[in-house]
């Protein structure tokens, strides 16, 4: 009985969609060297997943009130 070949290719198969699932959870998206303040009043905390939001009311330039929708991590890197 010749298991090898079957084994490798199962092998090959699961090492390469690894790479894709690590990709997801990148933090490529972030600019981790230039961070930013906003000011303002939290509306709401949306625990989903696979990311959270924090949704922020902010005054822009003219005094008028913006929301601000921050996309956070996905919920496993939040945990303490």
């Amino acid at each position: 009985m010749r298991i090898g070949p079957a084994v490798f290719c199962i092998a090959v198969g699961m090492l390469s969609a690894v790479g894709a699932v690590s990709a997801h959870h990148s933090t490529a998206m972030y600019d981790m060297a230039n961070p930013a303040s906003v000011t303002g009043t939290v509306k709401r905390f949306e625990w989903t997943n696979p990311h959270a939001f924090i949704f922020i009311d902010v005054k822009d330039d003219k005094g008028n009130t913006v929301e601000w929708e921050i996309e956070l991590m996905s919920l496993n890197h939040l945990r303490s």
